[in-house]
């Protein structure tokens, strides 16, 4: 967990990573997006666009960093935005904040440009 504003830096410095396109006939390697705090990253099943989920501040100091804010982007190749899925609040295990929580958003590979979006609805449960 982070304490003090410095464990902020460092986990800011630690957790930054650089999205990077890599085309294997070649071996060329290329940065794709802005370096960012990504949690997870999946590419549509056409390759079209990428589904991004990045965290943000403000941080806690109370929970682990897998509760932080989160923003669900979806960007095409060009790392340009497409759509803002949802921008998620920091959840806080001090008190219940309700069925806002995606329990899941991933691409469906069945359907062209669909999401599955998933919340539970007790507000209780953590995924």
């Amino acid at each position: 967990m982070l304490r003090t504003p410095a464990d902020e830096r460092l986990f800011d410095f630690y957790a930054r990573s650089q999205p990077k396109f890599v085309d294997f006939a070649t071996g060329i390697v290329k940065s794709w997006a802005r370096a960012d705090l990504i949690a997870d990253l999946s590419v549509s099943p056409n390759g079209a666009l990428v589904l991004v989920e990045t965290v943000h501040r403000p941080y806690s100091h109370v929970t682990a960093w897998d509760r932080f804010p989160r923003r669900i982007e979806i960007l095409d190749l060009r790392a340009a935005q497409v759509g803002e899925v949802a921008d998620l609040p920091c959840r806080n295990p001090s008190r219940s904040e309700g069925p806002f929580r995606t329990a899941g958003c991933p691409l469906a590979p069945t359907a062209p440009a669909t999401l599955v979006w998933t919340e539970a609805l007790d507000g209780e449960i953590w995924v």
